[in-house]
């Protein structure tokens, strides 16, 4: 088959034609890659899609078109995968196994999709690999709260997480005992007018997480009222924790007060780091498994926290830390509550806010003076400087280049320290970056193309800003697995272009929604435009010196060439028929006449497009109520005429006929009418909207006909 064949050459080969003509001018879509997890689903295909037909455009008007795709082989979901198919966990398994399964998954899906992206007709280099390692200097290596999921032992980041509502946590009033010496000079004031200075005085703090209490940080240098408590008794021998103001307490849920934990929350962390009270150690007695760690036991008196060790933070630990607040008669309330709480969005389980060391990209601290001044700095004795440089990972790059990437887990530390740091004390890690950094790095490809910008269009999903564009910007499309249907494998290249057709006629900046109302209309465009094309093809056999052949020749190259790029397996197919002089009509470069430019009728066509919403507004008000099926059914009165004659504007309105009126349209005598107006050139144009008045024509359907089962009189001079 025709298709078959031009696949066999590789559409990557039309691409690389077109390279080779340096005089052309380079035009960049940089791709976002998809997720190696399973097939692609509808929204990859409209994405797809859509780029390819920009491509496609750029390519037939003599372009040269740079686009690489690729995937994104980085996450936990590959691993969850991966794991569920073999039926073992991750603990059971060396790094190298775990690898091995995860690296078949992903293979497996990468050649799925790109067999996927190839039936839809995606023009690509498919077969170019890349390396995409480069030195920025922009990592750190912290001890920060993030989203920990007991359930995975992982760390996620955010849009690894989903929210539930409805989430049930208990909550907890607890009293932090204040000595009257602890107390500020306000609340001494009030204290001794109020209570005479007589009586237990305590500060009542609320909290949804009560396993966090053990992580209260100690922040004796803030100026404040300091308190005690249960894993900080006044026997301690550390200062005394205070009081400290932070944007986001409020009065407005709890008491104004809560319990300071940053280790176990972004916002404390944050209030710590603005306070310039961040501590060297945070407490987070908590471990990978979401259980409470020995750690308890050094910060309270005798084994008041022994009976807490081991167990989980979101399930028993809570309840057990709720009965100890109650038996050392701090607990002043309790209550359930019903709120939204981050799960899982893999394990489908609740995660908990922890402090884990993690690799982070430092923008804020990112001063290039200050970086341009330190190259210039010389330790003596040369005992400081970064181990981590460009000779040093050419060194580990090399080895994991000749040994394989699994080494890095698997062969001895020595073999990837360069002999320059020999004898010095490395230690190697297995820890992560965050996961969108993996395919926001995919822009270093377009740097051998010494162009700026490096990209003329980065076209994704909304999803994609936050995550993927942002990362690609300093240097994230995780979809759930119930957000949009996979769009099946058995494309035809017809089946192919009604997709593609149906994804050109969307307005894609909007969400999207397809069913089967929606292919049904693609596929009745797909046939119009086919049998048109079939029938121009099938009257230009003459010589084409005669003026009709050569306007139906000229008709068909034209509108084959608008169309490729949309339904490129329709246009090579017709281009194959008409004799096409190369293997491809997107090699076959055109550029329209600019002769053909002409101002008035773009102008006249923006007025008429504009008028045409509007009555299909109308039209679909009308369907709506039952009034009418299709527009053809419909007639529209206008105040004024718009650029050309009534026949030429109800065939551009989508309607059966327009009648023009030398004013504003009263009607008087219709069934039903609807009305609307709208600003052109800033004058008021008003329409209505009311039945056909004629009788249906049996040849081209439309109302036009003024007695039954005769032709309109257009037809009439057809068939003559």
């Amino acid at each position: 088959m025709w298709w078959q064949w031009r696949r066999g050459i590789g559409i990557g080969h039309r691409i690389n034609c077109t390279k080779n003509k340096e005089d052309n001018p380079l035009f960049v879509l940089h791709d976002g890659p998809p997720y190696a997890n399973g097939n692609l689903h509808m929204g990859h295909a409209l994405n797809k899609v859509l780029k390819d037909i920009i491509n496609r455009y750029n390519l037939i008007r003599g372009k040269r078109v740079h686009y690489v795709p690729g995937w994104d082989c980085h996450g936990l979901p590959i691993e969850h995968k991966a794991l569920a198919a073999i039926g073992k966990s991750h603990t059971s398994l060396t790094p190298g196994q775990v690898r091995n399964e995860a690296r078949k998954v992903a293979l497996e899906a990468i050649g799925i999709q790109k067999n996927e992206m190839r039936a839809l007709g995606v023009m690509a280099d498919w077969d170019g690999e890349k390396g995409i390692y480069r030195t920025l200097g922009h990592i750190t290596h912290r001890l920060r709260p993030t989203y920990y999921s007991p359930s995975s032992r992982t760390a996620l980041a955010e849009a690894e997480l989903s929210y539930k509502d409805g989430h049930k946590s208990r909550s907890v009033y607890v009293g932090f005992p204040v000595a009257l010496e602890d107390m500020s000079e306000g609340l001494r004031e009030v204290y001794q007018r109020e209570c005479g200075g007589k009586g237990k005085l305590e500060l009542a703090i609320w909290t949804t997480t009560p396993w966090t209490l053990p992580a209260n940080m100690v922040r004796s240098q803030l100026v404040g009222t300091q308190y005690t408590h249960l894993f900080h008794p006044t026997s301690s021998s550390q200062s005394k924790p205070s009081i400290m103001a932070a944007k986001h307490v409020t009065a407005q849920a709890g008491t104004g007060l809560v319990h300071s934990a940053p280790a176990h929350g972004h916002e404390d962390y944050e209030a710590f780091i603005a306070a310039g009270m961040l501590p060297e150690e945070l407490r987070c007695p908590v471990d990978d498994d979401g259980r409470f760690t020995p750690d308890l036991t050094y910060w309270t008196e005798g084994d008041l926290a022994t009976s807490l060790v081991g167990q989980e933070v979101l399930g028993k630990g809570t309840h057990m830390m709720v009965d100890l607040l109650r038996d050392n008669a701090v607990l002043l309330a309790e209550q359930d509550i019903e709120h939204r709480y981050p799960y899982d969005w893999k394990s489908k389980k609740p995660i908990i806010v922890r402090a884990t060391p993690q690799w982070f990209a430092d923008v804020e601290g990112v001063k290039p003076a200050a970086l341009e001044a330190m190259e210039n700095v010389n330790f003596h004795p040369a005992i400081y400087g970064p181990i981590m440089d460009a000779e040093t990972l050419d060194h580990i790059l090399s080895v994991l280049d000749s040994k394989g990437i699994d080494h890095w887990w698997e062969g001895p530390v020595e073999d990837f320290i360069p002999t320059h740091l020999k004898g010095q004390d490395i230690r190697r890690t297995f820890d992560t970056l965050d996961v969108w950094f993996d395919s926001g790095s995919s822009w270093t490809m377009l740097e051998d193309l010494s162009r700026q910008p490096l990209a003329d269009v980065y076209l994704e999903g909304s999803d994609q800003h936050r995550g993927w564009f942002q990362s690609s910007m300093l240097t994230k499309l995780v979809s759930s697995s119930t957000s949009v249907a996979p769009y099946g494998t058995n494309f035809t290249p017809r089946g192919a272009d009604i997709l593609r057709l149906w994804a050109a006629s969307v307005d894609y900046t909007n969400d999207v929604s397809i069913g089967p109302t929606s292919i049904s209309n693609a596929t009745e465009s797909m046939r119009k435009l086919r049998n048109t094309l079939r029938f121009l093809l099938a009257n230009i056999g003459g010589e084409p010196s005669e003026l009709n052949n050569a306007s139906l020749r000229l008709i068909l190259q034209r509108m084959t060439r608008i169309l490729a790029p949309i339904t490129p397996h329709l246009a090579e197919e017709i281009y194959e028929h008409m004799g096409g002089r190369e293997i491809s009509i997107f090699l076959d470069c055109w550029n329209p006449e600019t002769s053909w430019l002409d101002a008035t009728v773009k102008s006249d066509m923006t007025k008429i497009l504009s008028l045409r919403a509007e009555v299909q507004k109308l039209v679909e008000q009308a369907r709506a109520e039952k009034r009418l099926k299709t527009s053809s059914q419909a007639k529209v009165y206008l105040s004024q005429i718009i650029g050309t004659d009534a026949q030429s504007l109800s065939a551009l309105l989508g309607v059966s006929s327009v009648e023009l009126l030398e004013s504003s349209p009263v009607v008087q005598s219709l069934e039903w009418q609807y009305d609307s107006s709208l600003e052109l050139d800033s004058k008021s144009v008003s329409l209505v909207l009311g039945a056909a008045t004629d009788l249906q024509c049996p040849r081209c359907w439309l109302y036009t006909s003024e007695e039954s089962e005769t032709l309109c009189s257009r037809c009439e001079q057809v068939v003559q």
